[in-house]
Order: C-alpha cells, then structure tokens, then sequence
C-alpha cells in the first residue's frame, strides 16, 4: 500500500481513537452530576453509591482521553506542519478550549476525590459541575475544528460556522448514546456476577432511558436533515444506524421497565457500549474531513501538508499505532470490568473475612434480576 495511504490511515485512527473517550466524558460528567444532586436528597444513600463508583469510571477515561489528545496535536504537529500555520485562530480556538477543559476537569475531579470528610456536599456538587462543564469543552474542540476545517472562513478570522454546529450537536447526542449504553452496560455486567445492590438496578434504568432518548434526538436530527426517504447514500446510512439503535434501545428499555432483565439480555447489554461507539464514529466518518484529499477544503489538500518524514516513515509506525490503540483499549474495558467485579463482591452480604484475607462465596452464572 502506498506510504501516502497509510499516513491518512494512521492520522484518521488516532483521530477516531481520541474522539472515543471524550464522547464518554463529555455526558458521563453530567450523569455524575445528577447523581450527586439525587444523593443529596434525603434517602439518596443509593444514588451516592452509585455516584462513588462512576467518579473513578470517570477518572480512568479522562486519562485515556488526555493521553490520546496529546498524542494527536504531537502528532498532527510532526505529521503537518503548515496545518497549524493555516488554521490560525480555528486552531487556537480549538486548542484554547481543550486545555481550558482539561484544568477545569482537572480541578473538579482533584476536588470531587479529596471531598469524603473534607469539603461540604455544596463544594462537591460544585465540583462535580466543573468537570462536567470542563469535560463538554474538552470534547467540543474536534467538532469546532472540523467544522472550520470543511468550510474555513477567511484567513485571519474565524466564525462558529453552521458545519460545526452540526458536528458539534452530532457529537453531543452521540455522547449520550454512549455513556447511556455505558451505564447500561457495566450495570447489566455487576447484575450477572451476582451484585445485590440497588443502584446498579437503577443506573441501569437511568443507562436505558438516556439512551432511548437521545437515539430519538438523534433520528429526528438526521431525518429533519437530510429527509425521510433518504436520497444520498450517506444520509441513508446514517438513518439506518439510528433506527436500529432507536428500535434496539426502546426494546431494552420496555424489558427495565417491566421489572428486570433475563441474563442473555444483559449479556447483550454489556457488549453494547461498543455498538455505541461503532455507530458514533460511522456517523462522523459520513461527509468527514479524513477520507476527503482536503486537509483544509479548498485551501490545503493532505498530500500537500504532510511532512516527508511522516510520509517515509508511515509503513513502521502504523502497526505500532495500531497495537497500542488495542492494548489500550483491553486495558481500558478490562479496568472497569475489574471495578465493576470488585464492587460486586464488596457488596455481597455474605462475604467473610478470615486471617486477613477476603473469602468470596462461588459466583453464580446467571443473577436474577433486580427489581
């Protein structure tokens, strides 16, 4: 394959791996936030439960998030090096609002983990809303700068442009997709290895209706632009996606609703954050700037920008890319399933300690459900 194929293969992976963390975090926040505020209701011991889990779900992906944003700008700066140069203030925008994010973040979660015993529940609460309003910039930035990338203004300026608007509230309902399908998911997994506990019923419930509600959101987006019978490819891709997701996720709902879940439908429910994600990037592939030739449209093509070193050295660097975009995704599901193993079994009734160490009773295969 030609060494020119495989940098725009390289670039585009490192950008579709990036935008799956922030995805998560930008709606996980304000998930964290609603169940802080519920905790602080009185009888809301269930809803802090569930918040203290969440908040260290929520910490392992901000870091991925942080890591594979920084390796894209190192990237993009090897790789093109009159990007930046041409972006001008799209660019700095862009760049402005991920590290005002990630310090807003930074501080909110700082806050949110020294709080137990230390900080009042208002300064807490406070917290938490910081990083969740830090966590929605940070994940903004590629849309802004997509946007602008696929109609610029002017050189010297920049105007909020209706592309990245569009992209900016595709990103949005595909984040709520996401971290519904995500709570779903790893609640649905703590209910299979037999966790007693009712908030992993409810965020499970919370995970379903969040996502039925923002695949509606988002059909009714996708049909109010491109019509309903689709006339391009694209759109009609796009449609289908939703639909299905719409259909899949109203079923799971009605099963939540009805009072509990048989074990193969949480077995489905802890595979479907990766439904997700799948369908969040094929939605901003559709019309997307790294399959395009253009860098910048009509003002920077690909095979213009890219660095010759980058170009020479494409063949070498894309597996090692690729392997670490996988180690690191095993590493990231295998770290919340392992959360979500150890909270189950510090929640059993029935779990005894003797000389120092924990004796867990056998798991069972198939939990019942939790009502």
């Amino acid at each position: 394959m030609d060494a020119f194929v495989l940098s725009r293969i390289q670039f585009g992976a490192m950008t579709y791996f990036h935008l799956l963390f922030p995805a998560v975090t930008m709606t996980l926040g304000w998930a964290l936030l609603f169940f802080r505020l519920r905790a602080a209701v009185p009888g809301g011991g269930v809803w802090l439960h569930a918040y203290r889990f969440w908040l260290p779900v929520f910490a392992v992906t901000l870091a991925l998030g942080f890591v594979s944003g920084a390796a894209l700008l190192f990237q993009a700066d090897l790789s093109f090096p009159r990007f930046a140069e041409l972006a001008g203030p799209a660019f700095a925008l862009a760049i402005s609002l991920a590290g005002i994010g990630v310090c807003l973040q930074a501080l909110g979660l700082g806050v949110a983990f020294l709080a137990p015993g230390r900080v009042s529940e208002r300064i807490e609460t406070a917290a938490v809303a910081l990083a969740a309003t830090g966590a929605t910039l940070t994940a903004l930035w590629p849309a802004v700068l997509a946007g602008w990338m696929r109609h610029p203004t002017a050189a010297g300026e920049f105007v909020l442009t209706p592309q990245a608007a569009l992209l900016s509230l595709q990103l949005v309902l595909g984040s709520a997709v996401i971290t519904g399908f995500l709570l779903a998911g790893l609640s649905a997994y703590r209910q299979l290895i037999g966790d007693p506990t009712r908030n992993a019923a409810l965020t499970l419930r919370v995970g379903l209706d969040l996502s039925a509600g923002a695949s509606m959101l988002a059909l009714t987006y996708t049909v109010m632009r491109y019509g309903l019978p689709p006339l391009q490819t694209e759109a009609w891709l796009l449609q289908l996606g939703y639909s299905v997701l719409l259909v899949s996720t109203i079923l799971l709902w009605h099963l939540a609703r009805t009072g509990g879940l048989s074990p193969a439908a949480l077995a489905g429910l802890v595979v479907s954050p990766l439904a997700g994600w799948t369908l969040l990037l094929a939605g901003w592939f559709v019309g997307g700037t790294v399959q395009s030739g253009w860098l910048i449209t009509g003002v920077l093509r690909m095979d213009q920008a890219l660095a010759v070193s980058a170009y020479r050295s494409a063949a070498a660097t894309l597996p090692l890319y690729a392997a670490t975009m996988v180690v690191l995704l095993v590493a990231y599901w295998g770290v919340l399933l392992l959360m979500a193993r150890n909270t189950a079994r510090q929640s059993r009734p029935n779990t005894m300690r003797a000389g120092g160490a924990v004796q867990l009773p056998s798991i069972r295969p198939h939990a019942a459900p939790v009502r």
